[in-house]
């Protein structure tokens, strides 16, 4: 039985370093062009502002928190302590995390990682509120300088410094002309912020 001749590839030939130079122009250029269309949509405007109003959600929340906010005084009527099992040199207990319920039956937990007496009953505490969300973010107890995080304001504040950390890197780098970039960090904040009415 006779061998069909078997068709052979021809050899791949080389581009020159020319021809190199142009491809990769072309594709620059091509690249450039798809920015520039995108650049002037509608989408790319929205979801640019709704990044910006996201970033400064997330830096209200954290301002909030290491300053000014706005706080309401409560009264304490039982307070419930968890301590950390840390000795000071008065062999005291540091408290990790101190449960307060109100005279209206609300419970508030707040982390303290510190050596401080327990509230009296009948005395006060403030809680402190964001502005825009109203999470309660820290508490200040009577007789102390100290305002201490509010449990539930954890998640918040670890998400809203990562977030903001990401977006500054998207606008630093100009990730935010690129539309699956821009699309992804969008859908993020999406869902952080509508997490945030949850938590």
């Amino acid at each position: 039985m006779d061998k069909q001749p078997t068709r052979k590839r021809p050899p791949r030939v080389a581009l020159t370093a020319e021809q190199v130079a142009q491809l990769l122009a072309f594709k620059k250029h091509k690249e450039i062009a798809s920015i520039n269309r995108f650049k002037k949509t509608t989408t790319f405007k929205c979801l640019n502002i709704f990044c910006v109003i996201a970033f400064g959600i997330y830096v209200e929340l954290i301002v909030c928190y290491v300053g000014p906010c706005n706080y309401t005084i409560y009264e304490v009527k039982e307070v419930n302590a968890k301590y950390n099992g840390v000795l000071n040199s008065k062999y005291e207990s540091q408290i990790g995390t101190l449960s307060i319920v109100d005279t209206q039956n609300k419970l508030t937990t707040l982390v303290i990682d510190d050596f401080i007496d327990l509230p009296e009953s009948g005395s006060q505490f403030r809680i402190g509120k964001d502005y825009i969300y109203q999470k309660e973010v820290k508490a200040e107890i009577q007789g102390y300088n100290s305002s201490y995080r509010i449990q539930r304001f954890s998640p918040v504040l670890f998400l809203s410094s990562f977030i903001c950390l990401l977006t500054v890197i998207l606008f630093v780098y100009n990730l935010n002309q690129n539309p699956y970039s821009l699309r992804a960090i969008s859908l993020i904040n999406a869902i952080v912020l509508l997490a945030f009415t949850g938590i």
